[in-house]
């Protein structure tokens, strides 16, 4: 269904720019906007339909989606999985709880203090 509305809005907004090519008898588009919009409702509504004239391609259709999104829930599930394993015993995964030394190192805290030059 997604696709579906997809290539109808692509459609629609195709239809709408505005184009230098084809003229109609008024010297306007060859067709205008309203007349576009008529149509794509018009194949809207058949596609509504489709279903009751066509069961087989339907069900079809359903089984294909629904295996497409059982794949996608296990896959989703498995990437969860995997990040939610590499952070479970991971001690560096948390952030480490500020103390008074802020960030520095025990390096950055070892070398000594220099103060500023003396004959500047």
């Amino acid at each position: 269904m997604f696709l579906i509305r997809s290539a109808f809005w692509l459609t629609l907004i195709v239809l709408l720019v505005p184009f230098k090519g084809e003229v109609g008898p008024n010297g306007g588009p060859a067709v205008g906007a309203a007349e576009a919009f008529g149509v794509a409702s018009a194949a809207i509504h058949d596609i509504g339909g489709f279903c009751a004239r066509n069961a087989a391609a339907c069900e079809t259709g359903g089984r294909l989606v629904s295996g497409i999104a059982l794949k996608v829930q296990a896959g989703a599930r498995w990437v969860y999985e995997a990040i939610e394993a590499k952070f479970e015993g991971d001690p560096e995964a948390e952030a480490p709880a500020p103390t008074a030394a802020g960030t520095l190192t025990a390096d950055d805290r070892a070398a000594e203090w220099r103060g500023p030059d003396a004959g500047a």
